[in-house]
Formats: structure tokens, sequence, C-alpha cells
């Protein structure tokens, strides 16, 4: 289930539209976006939505709600959703409850295209050891994607795993 490329899978068409420092989109314009470069596509890939955070209302959920609300009345086919969590690694019990409703709100499959913890290397590790078999075996998630890749988080610079990568690698 780790998030892989697939040419059949378009997503993250609008990233973080419910966050003003990303794309701070309405529902309403993300819609009328979506029908003009999402929806061509509609039958011939899995079209994903925006990725969301896990912010409170009127972001998050707040914010996909009214999204799907405005794609009803103009006919998007919005196949899966994609949200994105982040919060500390001590709080485990709130991710497994947030990603399991995203599949129980919106009867989508879910990709959860980022999600990462705060916490010391051992917590984060820790908190994959209990997640990456959560995330597997839910039958709603069908592809997610620790965020990121960059030097010193899941690689070194030589590109060799570090210890908190070996443990998202073992842990799948």
């Amino acid at each position: 289930k780790i998030l892989e490329t697939d040419p059949q899978t378009l997503s993250d068409s609008i990233n973080e539209p419910d966050l003003a420092s990303q794309a701070n989109t309405s529902p309403a314009d993300a819609a009328k976006q979506w029908m003009q470069f999402m929806q061509p596509f509609a039958g011939r890939a899995t079209l994903v939505s925006p990725a969301i955070t896990n912010g409170a209302p009127p972001m998050g959920t707040g914010w996909m709600d009214a999204f799907l609300a405005e794609c009803d009345k103009l006919g998007c086919t919005v196949d899966a959703i994609a949200a994105h969590i982040y919060d500390s690694a001590s709080n485990v019990p709130y991710y497994q409850t947030y990603i399991t409703d995203l599949g129980t709100r919106y009867k989508r499959p879910v990709l959860i295209t980022e999600f990462g913890a705060t916490g010391s290397v051992e917590e984060q590790q820790a908190f994959l050891r209990t997640m990456v078999p959560f995330l597997n075996g839910l039958s709603s998630v069908t592809h997610y994607a620790w965020f990121m890749t960059a030097a010193n988080n899941l690689v070194n610079a030589d590109a060799s795993l570090t210890p908190l990568g070996t443990t998202y690698a073992s842990a799948a």
C-alpha cells in the first residue's frame, strides 16, 4: 500500500487547498477547476480528490465536505479521497480515528499522500511500528506515504536508509 506512481491514478490535483500557505483554494473554485482539468480523465484513470490537511473545520473534512457538495452540483467524478495528517508520534489513537473516519465518511478509497509525526526518532519509530500495520490492515486505505524522503529523514545523503527509513521499510 505504500504510495507508488501509477499512471492510471491522478492525485493531488490541488495540494492542501484548505491551507492558506499552500493552494488556498475555495471548495467552489476547486470544483470548477476539477471540471476543467480532471473531469476529462473520468473513466480513464482513478480521479483522486485534492489532498486536504487534518486541520479543524472549515479546513480538512469541512473543506472536503464543501468541495464534494459543489462537485455534486457540477457532476464531478471523484473516485477516491486524498488526505494528509500530521501530529505527535504519541497521538496514535488520533491518527487511527481520523484515517478510519475518512473511509467511513466519504465511502471511497482513501490515499494518505502525506503523513508524519513529531517526536524523537525513537518515538517516530514506535509510531511507525504501530501505524504501518494499521494502515496495511485498513481496507479503506489503498495507498500511504510518509512525508518525506529528503536526506536525514528516511534516507541519508548517500541514499542509504536512516534508522527511521529502516523502520518504515521493515514495518511494511
